[in-house]
Order: C-alpha cells, then sequence, then structure tokens
C-alpha cells in the first residue's frame, strides 16, 4: 500500500499536468470547496460532481477542492457550529434554536432538526461561497503560472 505522501505527490503531478484550461480547473477548485462547506457528508461527492458537470469545471481539480476540507477534519464539529450561527444570525431572530449544553432528546431533535439543518445550510451557502471565491482566485492564478512554466518548459 502506498503511503499519503506518495499519494500526495502522484496527485500533485497530475493536477500540475491537467489539460483544462486555468478557468476550468479553478472553477472545479471551487465547487469542490463549495460543496465540502454542506453537512451531506455521505453525499459530498455526489453533490460536488453533479454541481462541477453543471458548471463546466475540471471534475480533477473539484475532487481536490472537495477533499481539502479532510485537513480541517478534527474541527468539522467547530465548522458546523460556526455555520449554524452564520446561517441563524442572517435569520431573523427567534426563528432557531440555540444550541446548549444539554443533551436534546428525540423529541427535541425531531423539533428542533429541521429549522437547525436550515440555518446550517444557509451558513454553510454563505460560508461556502465565500471560500470558493478565494479557491477559484488562487486556482485559477496558480493553473495559469503552472501552464507558463509547462509551456516554457516544453
Amino acid at each position: 500500500m502506498r503511503g499519503l505522501k506518495e499519494k500526495i505527490k502522484e496527485a500533485w503531478a497530475r493536477l500540475r499536468q491537467l489539460e483544462a484550461t486555468p478557468h476550468q480547473i479553478a472553477l472545479g477548485l471551487a465547487v469542490g470547496v463549495f460543496v465540502s462547506f454542506f453537512p451531506i457528508i455521505p453525499l459530498q461527492t455526489v453533490a460536488a460532481l453533479a454541481l462541477v458537470f453543471v458548471v463546466g469545471g475540471n471534475t480533477f481539480s473539484c475532487m481536490i477542492g472537495l477533499h481539502l476540507h479532510d485537513l480541517v477534519f478534527p474541527l468539522l464539529p467547530l465548522m458546523f457550529m460556526a455555520e449554524y450561527e452564520v446561517g441563524r444570525m442572517s435569520r431573523p431572530l427567534g426563528l432557531h434554536p440555540h444550541f446548549s449544553a444539554e443533551p436534546w432528546s428525540l423529541a427535541d431533535l425531531i423539533h428542533h432538526g429541521w429549522p437547525v439543518l436550515r440555518a446550517m445550510f444557509v451558513g454553510a451557502a454563505i460560508l461556502g461561497s465565500l471560500a470558493a471565491a478565494a479557491a477559484y482566485l488562487i486556482g485559477r492564478a496558480a493553473a495559469r503560472d503552472w501552464q507558463k512554466r509547462r509551456l516554457r518548459a516544453g
């Protein structure tokens, strides 16, 4: 079994050799980063691939952007909390329950579940859009640079 270091080197080399335009590479990266913010962990890959297909981005860079969140996986509960708070604050106060340290019963979870999930989706869309915009700008500049160097070397 290959080690993580070899897998990263292989992915990096493959990303640098993509035949897509800088826009397509950056768009794929941005889509992956955007989808990674949503609390749909079992469906993230499917959602990202569908969205990148619709917008015409690169699927390989999309998968890299999607899995960048693995680097911050230990912070995932804090990210979900931040998404919830941003979503809750973007709606009129009182529509969403506040989290507390007290455990919720199953009845509480069912009663508060949809408003909490809705707030998380709104917050994920806001935070994910900001992160995706940054990923697009960084990815486009990096792809242009890689392609210029490749043309000079080739």
